[in-house]
Formats: structure tokens, C-alpha cells, sequence
């Protein structure tokens, strides 16, 4: 910017020596005509000395503008968020950023020089080559993702974006920015994890609504089979009461009315083990207070021999008057479910036996039959709703429910439920219940 206030510095002596040769000659009467032609050229020269002088100053303007911008763009360049590249067609770096020169873990000073591809798996060079010949043939914005092997460092993913800078012909050199890709990756790895994780749950799901729908229909069915029965039993004695009441002795009518009453009973019993059931499944609470078990099992045991007169039943007590914390209608029915349970599946000569005992902190009930007994496989399996072994199917009618609640309802009052079989044939069914411990010492000397 300097050489335009060169010349207009000769202009302005140049103008000032015609100046002092138009003065001389005015004493020269045959130069006047000369003279004023000079003059006229000398005004001409300083009306072009004031156009050269407004030219200048608009040219500094203009390099103080350009030199302006170039630091601006020289800020932004360089202290970007993102890695900012120059490179020649060939890749080769011409310019870097300070955070390219944080992303490549080299010096700054030392990037200028070095290829692109040196950065980049070996996987991926012959790609990067393909993308520079296409970039530079297009001259056009293109977006590319690439990893970039830092000199010391784990592999990070990016998004290239690669500007070609040319002028009406080739590529001059082109502009990357480069975006850290890591994270947003490593989020769509974790959001196609959730993705199949929920599938999976989404598939667990429906298997187990095809499983409560099957098991649904067979619990229908088995109710329905089991309701059917004792429902025609009841129907058609008493229509037999009903029609024929004088034609019946004593003896054929208490027969009748006796069937009545068992298969009321039954009737009575599913419904109740059904309630039971779906108030626990839906998460009702059991109140609990402090009870003595042995007068629950004395007074089940008494009305079971009313219904079942030919049955032996025999009890032994062992710290059953000791308090437990328990439901006396959740401890009767769990009771009255295993001596029906083991009525239905023992021969009728052989004895049913009831038992108590202390055992640390809880009051063990044990009921013991000597009927079809149970299979290794068969101990926690006897506890799932609608379950019955084929050997229980050949010997009695059930639904499967009877002991489910009975799992249920000891579960509810904080205790356990378990079966075995007897090593002398029959099996084992007992369940515990919480006790103070102070409570079952004291029983236990007792």
C-alpha cells in the first residue's frame, strides 16, 4: 500500500516544478499563450493528484478491512469447537486448529506437512482416497464419516464435512471440519440395546400371555368339569327328595342328603379357594393377630371326622399353645385345604396325622398321609396353580388350585410351605408360621 503515496508524492513535485516554470514564463509575452495552456495542464495535474489521493486512502481502508477479517477468520479458525483442516487435493495438511491438533494428539506446529490418512485406520484410507478424487472433480460440500486413531488413544468415531476451495478450475485445497461422533454413537448403541431389550421383554411378554390365556382355558375347563359334577349330584337328589318323598326309607334319604351336603361342601371350597386366590393376586393384605393354632386344628380336625367318620386322625402337640402371629382364617384355610388334600388322595383304612412342633423362632404344622406319596420333581411343582401329577388325575378329580393357596396364604403371613415324601410311602405337607422368640422358648420348656 505504500507505492500509490510513492507516485503521488512525484506527482505533487512534479506539479510544483511546472508551477515555478508557469511564474517565469509570464515575463516571457511571447510564452503567454503557452503559459496558460500550462496552467491549465498544471490544474489538470491536481485534479488527478486529488483523485490518486482519494484512491489511496480507499485502498487502505480496504486492507485494514481485509487485514480485520483475515484475524477474525484467523480466531475462528483457531479456536473452533470443532477440528478444523486445510489440505491440499492430496489430503496432505496445510492448516490445523488447536482443537484438530487435541484430537490428533500432536503439537500444533508439527501438523502442517502430514497426510491425512496417517490418522485414519488402514481399513479406511482407501476410502478417503476415493472421497479427495470425488471432492476435488465436484467441487462440492460433501459429509463423510470416519474414524481418526489419535497418536496415543482410543479409535474416535467422526462426521467429516469436506469443502473444496477453487477458482473456476481444480480444486485448490479443501476445508474439513470434524465433528466427535463418539458419544452420539455410543447413545445409539445404548438406545438399539433398550431397543432389543425391550423387544425381548415385548416378546417375554406376549409368551406369557399366551401362557395365562392357555392356562386361562384350561382353568375353565377344569372348573367347569369340576362344578358340573357335584352340581348334577346336588340337582338330581333333590329332585329325587322332591318327587319321590314317600318312596324313600330313612336310609336312601339320608344317603341322598348326605350327597347334597359333600357336594355343597366341594362347591363351597373351590369357590372360597378361587376368592382367596384372586383377592391374593391382586394384592391384598392379610391382618394378622396372635393365635393359637392347636384350637384351629382341634376344631378342623373335629368337623373333617364329621364329614369323613371313617377316617383315622391322629394329633401330637408340641409348643402349640405358643402364640403365632398369623390370620385365623388364613391358617384355616390352609388346614382345611391339606386334610381335604390328603383325604382325597389316601385310602380310607389308612390314618391321616397332624403334628406341631418349635422350631426357633416359628410353630411347624405338619399334615402326613399315607397315600400316593410325591416325586422328587414334584415338591415345589404341587404348589403351582392348576398343576396335578397323572397320578393325582387317575385318582381323583381337582382343579389345582388347593394348594396354591395354601402357598399363597402362608407366604402372606410371612411364613413357609413345603412337601416331601415319607420315606415309609405317603407324603409330607407342612407349613410355618412366625413366633416371638421369647414366645418359643417358653413353649418349647413347657
Amino acid at each position: 500500500m505504500d507505492e500509490p503515496q510513492l507516485n503521488l508524492d512525484n506527482l505533487n513535485r512534479g506539479v510544483q516544478r511546472l508551477s515555478a516554470i508557469a511564474t517565469d514564463a509570464t515575463a516571457n509575452p511571447a510564452v503567454e499563450d503557452a503559459t496558460e495552456r500550462l496552467s491549465e495542464t498544471v490544474e489538470e495535474l491536481r485534479v488527478a493528484e486529488e483523485d490518486l489521493r482519494e484512491q489511496n486512502e480507499e485502498m487502505l481502508r480496504s486492507r485494514r478491512a481485509l487485514e480485520s477479517q483475515r484475524l477474525r477468520y484467523q480466531d475462528l479458525f483457531e479456536f473452533a469447537p470443532d477440528a478444523y483442516f486445510v489440505t491440499d487435493p492430496n489430503g496432505v495438511i496445510l492448516e490445523a486448529n488447536h482443537t484438530a491438533a487435541q484430537l490428533l494428539d500432536v503439537p500444533q506446529q508439527f501438523l502442517p506437512g502430514k497426510p491425512m490418512s496417517v490418522f485414519l485406520p488402514n481399513d479406511d484410507r482407501a476410502p478417503l482416497r476415493a472421497l479427495l478424487r470425488r471432492v476435488a472433480q465436484d467441487a462440492r460440500i460433501s459429509d463423510y464419516s470416519l474414524r481418526i486413531v489419535p497418536r496415543n488413544g482410543p479409535t474416535v468415531h467422526m462426521s467429516a464435512t469436506v469443502v473444496a476451495i477453487a477458482a473456476g478450475g481444480p480444486a485448490l485445497a479443501l476445508r474439513w471440519i470434524l465433528r466427535d461422533m463418539t458419544e452420539r454413537m455410543r447413545a445409539q448403541e445404548d438406545v438399539q440395546v433398550l431397543n432389543d431389550q425391550l423387544e425381548t421383554r415385548v416378546a417375554e411378554r406376549t409368551a406369557e400371555l399366551q401362557r395365562a390365556n392357555a392356562a386361562k382355558d384350561e382353568f375353565l375347563g377344569l372348573v367347569s368339569h369340576e362344578l358340573r359334577t357335584p352340581i348334577t349330584t346336588i340337582l338330581g337328589n333333590s329332585e329325587i327328595l322332591a318327587r319321590l318323598p314317600s318312596s324313600l326309607t330313612a336310609e336312601q334319604r339320608d344317603l341322598a342328603l348326605g350327597d347334597i351336603h359333600g357336594e355343597a361342601s366341594r362347591l363351597q371350597r373351590i369357590v372360597d379357594n378361587l376368592l382367596v386366590l384372586a383377592r391374593l393376586e391382586q394384592g391384598e393384605q392379610i391382618a394378622r393377630e396372635p393365635i393359637i393354632v392347636r384350637r384351629i386344628i382341634e376344631h378342623l380336625v373335629r368337623e373333617h371326622q364329621q364329614r369323613h367318620p371313617h377316617r383315622a386322625i391322629t394329633m401330637s402337640f408340641e409348643g402349640a399353645a405358643v402364640p403365632v402371629e398369623a390370620s385365623p382364617f388364613g391358617v384355616e384355610q390352609v388346614l382345611r385345604n391339606l386334610l381335604e388334600n390328603a383325604e382325597k388322595y389316601s385310602l380310607p383304612q389308612t390314618p391321616i396325622e397332624v403334628q406341631t412342633r418349635v422350631a426357633v423362632d416359628a410353630l411347624e404344622v405338619r399334615v402326613l398321609d399315607r397315600g400316593l406319596g410325591l416325586a422328587d420333581d414334584e415338591t415345589t411343582q404341587v404348589f403351582n396353580r392348576f398343576y396335578r401329577s397323572p397320578r393325582a388325575e387317575q385318582n381323583a378329580s381337582g382343579v389345582g388350585i388347593g394348594l396354591a393357596v395354601c402357598k399363597r396364604l402362608v407366604e402372606a403371613q410371612s411364613g413357609r410351605i413345603w412337601a416331601q415324601p415319607r420315606p415309609e410311602g405317603g407324603s409330607e405337607f407342612g407349613f410355618s408360621l412366625c413366633i416371638d422368640p421369647d414366645d418359643a422358648r417358653a413353649g418349647a420348656e413347657s
